[in-house]
C-alpha cells in the first residue's frame, strides 16, 4: 500500500476519532445535565405542584393507621382486664410506625428544599448554553473516558470543573476552562491499530451512555415532565388530591372520636 493511501486511511481514522470524541463529550454533558440540573428542576416542580398534597394525604393516613392500632391495643388491654399505660402504648406505636415517620420526615425535607430551590435565580438561556459549551470542551480535555493519559492533577481539575457544572457556577467553570486549555492534554496515538481501538471504545461508550440517558428519561421525575407542563391536568390532579385530603380528615376525625369514646372505659384499669 502506498504512503499516500496509508496517510489517507490514517487521516480518515483521525477524523472518525475526533467526531466520536465530540459526540461522546456531548453525551456525557447531556447525562450530567439530566442528573444534576433537569432532574432537580423537575423534582422541585413536581413537589411544589403535587408532592405537597401527597405528603398531606400520607401524613393523615399514617395518623389514621396509628389511631386504629392504638384502639386495638387499648381494647385488647380492656378485654384482658390489664392495666393500660398510654405512655407505653405510644412507645410501642413509635416503634411500629417508625418507617412511616421516617418517610414523612424525608418528604417534609424535600418540600422545604423545593421551596428553597424555587427561590434561587436560574441561569439565562445564554448562560446555560455557555455552561454546556464550556463543560463539553473541558470534558474533551480532561474526562477519563476521553483521555487515557491524564495526570493526577488533571483528574483533580476535572472533578472541580464537574462540581462547578453541577452547581451551575458559570464564573467558576470559566476559570477551570482556562486552566484546562492552558494544560491542554494532547493524546498521542502511535498506530492505526491503537486508533481503531480508541474508536471502538468510543462507540461502546456512546452506546452505553445513550442507553443510560434513555433509562433516566423514562424514570421519575422525567416521566412526569409532559404532565407538569399541562396546567389543566395539574389543576385537575390537585383538586383530586385536595378532595382525598378532606375525606382523609373526616376518617381521622371519626377514628379519633372512636378512640376518645374508648378511653374513659379504661379508668378502672389505671394505677
Amino acid at each position: 500500500m502506498s504512503n499516500l493511501k496509508i496517510h489517507l486511511k490514517y487521516q480518515s481514522l483521525i477524523d472518525k476519532y475526533n467526531i466520536l470524541k465530540e459526540e461522546l463529550a456531548r453525551l456525557i454533558e447531556t447525562k450530567d445535565y439530566l442528573i444534576e440540573h433537569k432532574r432537580i428542576k423537575l423534582e422541585t416542580d413536581y413537589i411544589n405542584k403535587i408532592g405537597k398534597y401527597e405528603y398531606k394525604i400520607f401524613e393523615i393516613e399514617t395518623q389514621i393507621l396509628r389511631t386504629h392500632r392504638k384502639i386495638q391495643m387499648i381494647q385488647a388491654k380492656i378485654n384482658h382486664q390489664e392495666k393500660i399505660d398510654e405512655e407505653e402504648i405510644e412507645k410501642q406505636l413509635d416503634k411500629e410506625y417508625k418507617e412511616y415517620m421516617d418517610k414523612l420526615k424525608i418528604m417534609a425535607e424535600d418540600i422545604r428544599t423545593a421551596k428553597e430551590i424555587s427561590n434561587l435565580k436560574d441561569l439565562s438561556i445564554e448562560e446555560s448554553k455557555e455552561l454546556k459549551r464550556l463543560y463539553i470542551e473541558i470534558a474533551k480535555e480532561l474526562h477519563p473516558d476521553l483521555n487515557s493519559n491524564i495526570t493526577e492533577k488533571e483528574e483533580v481539575l476535572w472533578q472541580r470543573a464537574k462540581n462547578a457544572y453541577e452547581m451551575g457556577d458559570l464564573d467558576l467553570l470559566k476559570i477551570f476552562y482556562e486552566m484546562a486549555m492552558e494544560n491542554e492534554n494532547i493524546e498521542e496515538i502511535n498506530s492505526m491499530e491503537e486508533l481503531r481501538g480508541k474508536i471502538k471504545f468510543f462507540k461502546n461508550k456512546i452506546y452505553t451512555i445513550s442507553m443510560e440517558i434513555e433509562t433516566i428519561q423514562n424514570d421519575f421525575p422525567f416521566n412526569q415532565e409532559t404532565f407538569l407542563m399541562n396546567e389543566e391536568k395539574v389543576t385537575e390532579k390537585q383538586e383530586e388530591l385536595k378532595e382525598k385530603i378532606e375525606i382523609a380528615k373526616l376518617i381521622l376525625e371519626m377514628t379519633e372520636k372512636e378512640l376518645l369514646e374508648l378511653l374513659p372505659s379504661k379508668n378502672s384499669y389505671l394505677n
